[in-house]
């Protein structure tokens, strides 16, 4: 898709991080996956849809040294404008999505229960990604070209006990220590009684 001189994102601008080649990614939670040039203002839009599902709610992103990356798509089914609405009813369809540099998208892991942050380790061997509706953080071990190896669960049950805040919301990585970032109010201490009875 050819890139056209723009605004910066609007208020879907959902996470912002700078690429190797100095653009700036953005996931915009309605447009997609972006790429600002911050010489000449331009905005690529990198990516709209995968395997035939429109891009959501594109949430958070990760950038290999190579230019890969890994980013977050919560729910096929709530705009982020309806974020509650996909943890009440425990959709389980977000997603953990690669984007290599010669433009190749793949679903890495599938049926997440809401995607959310997303952070590559300091030793780039492993990336990892929020599950805020299972309050889990998913591990996917890397190879040395960087390709994607084992899907394991790196921490789970991430949650205060007296509060049962949300707490695996957002991920970095930073100093070669992993940031866990939570919500400013409580779960819907509900919504998990509500898995099971659809």
């Amino acid at each position: 898709m050819r890139s056209r001189p723009s605004r910066f994102p609007g208020p879907g601008a959902e996470d912002v991080l700078v690429a190797p080649d100095g653009r700036i990614l953005v996931c915009d939670a309605h447009r997609g996956l972006l790429a600002l040039d911050p010489a000449t203002g331009e905005l690529e839009t990198l990516l709209t849809e995968v395997d035939g599902d429109r891009l959501l709610f594109t949430n958070n992103a990760a950038v290999m040294p190579d230019g890969t990356i890994w980013f977050s798509d919560s729910s096929r089914v709530w705009p982020i404008e309806e974020w509650k609405n996909d943890l009440i009813e425990h959709t389980c369809t977000g997603r953990l999505l690669r984007r290599t540099p010669d433009g190749m998208v793949t679903t890495v892991v599938d049926r997440l229960c809401f995607a959310n942050g997303v952070a590559l380790t300091a030793e780039m061997d492993a990336v990892l990604v929020a599950e805020t509706g299972t309050r889990t953080i998913r591990r996917v071990a890397l190879g040395a070209d960087g390709s994607p190896r084992a899907t394991t669960t790196w921490a789970e049950d991430l949650a205060f006990d007296a509060t049962r805040w949300h707490l695996a919301t957002g991920v970095r990585e930073h100093d070669g220590r992993v940031w866990l970032g939570s919500l400013v109010e409580p779960a819907i201490a509900w919504s998990d009684a509500l898995v099971d009875h659809p």
